[in-house]
């Protein structure tokens, strides 16, 4: 059995998630929008959270809610949510963490083959 210590839990990651969460969107540094848009994907974590989820809890529930929008057909809003809680992260516990290495990553989409973009030659003159 091999003991990790940069697996033990700490107070930060103990914290709840809706706390932590609504406590750094009004001291991260960014813009209007920018914040509106980390409110937005605060929103989407808290909806797919249980209420008590811990931070060390938020890789799980990205995950789940990389299922859920991907099922729902917007894996690039997945990919907007994604962004925001790599930013908390990297803010809260730096990039080394094992929780920021834990979330997951972005959602690919497949562009099937009707779909993909043709170039056709110019028209000579």
């Amino acid at each position: 059995m091999t003991r990790r210590l940069d697996q033990l839990p700490t107070a930060e990651t103990m914290r709840s998630l809706t706390v932590a969460l609504n406590d750094w969107l009004p001291v991260v540094k960014c813009g209007e929008k920018h914040r509106a848009a980390h409110k937005t994907a605060i929103n989407y974590i808290t909806a797919t959270a249980r209420a008590d989820s811990p931070v060390s809890d938020l890789p799980g529930v990205l995950r789940q809610l990389k299922v859920k929008l991907a099922k729902e057909g917007h894996p690039a809003q997945f990919n907007r949510v994604r962004s925001s809680v790599q930013r908390f992260l990297r803010d809260t516990l730096g990039k080394r963490h094992a929780i920021y290495k834990a979330a997951p990553t972005s959602h690919r989409s497949k562009r099937r083959s009707s779909e993909r973009i043709t170039l056709r030659p110019l028209p000579t003159l």
